[in-house]
């Protein structure tokens, strides 16, 4: 294990989480330890693709992980019950239900408040297949 210095000053390290949506509960679970050791503070900067950046998205937004995780789990339900066991076609009209059900209606205020910087990537289908990097 890597020994963290106990002060840090502000924005002197950032955390960036990988795509892979089987990774996502891993995701939540390492935000919730960083936070809990309290080296999450709104300075520190957060990058996330796909499933990371859902991740990074939520706890930006100050979503309860719990509740990140109830609404994959409706997602993986939704796609074995609904669809086969498919997600393919399937998994963008999901999630966006289920982020709508998790962030608030001022996420966005929220995220822009904080001192880190926080990037979302993700690979958008349509009208253009082409990544995309917001922060």
């Amino acid at each position: 294990m890597v020994a963290i210095p106990a002060k840090l000053p502000p924005s002197s390290i950032g955390f960036s989480f990988s795509p892979g949506g089987l990774l996502f509960p891993y995701h939540l679970g390492v935000i919730t330890g960083l936070e809990h050791l309290g080296r999450l503070p709104d300075s520190t900067h957060l990058a996330g693709a796909s499933a990371g950046s859902i991740a990074v998205a939520g706890h930006a937004a100050k979503t309860p992980p719990e509740q990140a995780l109830e609404g994959a789990i409706r997602v993986c339900e939704a796609c074995e019950n609904e669809h086969g066991g498919k997600a393919v076609g399937k998994l963008l009209p999901l999630l966006k239900i289920e982020l709508e059900k998790s962030f608030r209606d001022d996420a966005h205020e929220i995220i822009n408040a904080r001192e880190g910087v926080v990037a979302l990537a993700h690979r958008e289908l349509f009208p253009t297949n082409r990544p995309v990097l917001a922060t």
